[in-house]
């Protein structure tokens, strides 16, 4: 209860009891005989409306309260709802935020990309010169196959690895600058070159796996062969058919 409606109730009170002690006093007032009864009625009629006034006055006080705490209620949920709309806004433009920088990191990783291409593949012989390849292929020789490589692409290539299927050839580089060209030279089993040599479309893939300056893993694939067994060169230049993915895509084991 707030301290206006007590000064009421108080103020009331007094001017009710007031009114009591001025009607008696000038009314005569007397108790019948039977003392007991007549000032229990007597209590009885004068503090009943008081107690009536402050019941009513209470439950009228309590309604106040109630509406006050209703409307303090609906502002505090117009507030949280506010910030709830708030920290809406803010988590989308975190995830704005969060898909600009990732397309940018995207952009940059593209614009600093290596890419590897081979050219001038040439297969040295070992074996007399004056024998065909195909002549040669019967023996357990060593074949030595060249070819070079050049970083294309706008960044630096790291741990450049060369495999034919999973067989590890050669740990080439540990980093091939942009526009750099390096030759490698492999040296080819009997199994190794009989792949090189065109027979129904097998051809010696080799697989060139390497990383880029932000540590993302590419593998690039590259198919070698020769046209014609039928020769006794002693260098025999080497096909490189296809580049089965020309953008050295990031598929690396």
């Amino acid at each position: 209860m707030n301290q206006k409606s007590l000064f009421v109730g108080v103020g009331v009170t007094i001017v009710w009891f007031l009114g009591i002690i001025i009607f008696c006093i000038w009314g005569n007032f007397e108790f019948e005989k039977n003392y007991l009864n007549s000032l229990g009625d007597f209590l009885a009629g004068i503090f009943a409306p008081v107690a009536f006034f402050w019941l009513i006055l209470g439950y009228v006080q309590q309604g106040k309260q109630l509406d006050q705490n209703t409307k303090a209620l609906g502002q505090q949920e117009i507030a949280l709802q506010l910030q709830i709309d708030e920290m809406k806004n803010s988590v989308e433009q975190q995830s704005k935020l969060a898909q600009i920088q990732s397309d940018q990191l995207i952009m940059m990783k593209q614009e600093s990309r290596p890419f590897l291409k081979l050219s001038h593949a040439r297969l040295f012989l070992n074996a007399n010169k004056y024998a065909t390849l195909e002549k040669q292929l019967e023996n357990d020789e060593k074949y030595i196959l060249k070819f070079l490589i050049k970083n294309e692409g706008r960044g630096r290539a790291k741990f450049v690895n060369i495999f034919t299927s999973e067989v590890l050839l050669r740990e080439e580089f540990s980093r091939l600058e942009e526009n750099e060209t390096v030759t490698v030279v492999l040296e080819l089993n009997k199994v190794e070159l009989e792949k090189l040599v065109n027979n129904k479309n097998n051809f010696l893939c080799l697989i060139i796996k390497f990383k880029d300056i932000y540590d993302s893993e590419f593998s690039a694939f590259y198919d070698f062969n020769i046209e014609s067994i039928k020769t006794n060169k002693n260098i025999i230049p080497v096909n490189i058919l296809s580049y089965q993915n020309q953008y050295n895509s990031d598929i690396a084991n």
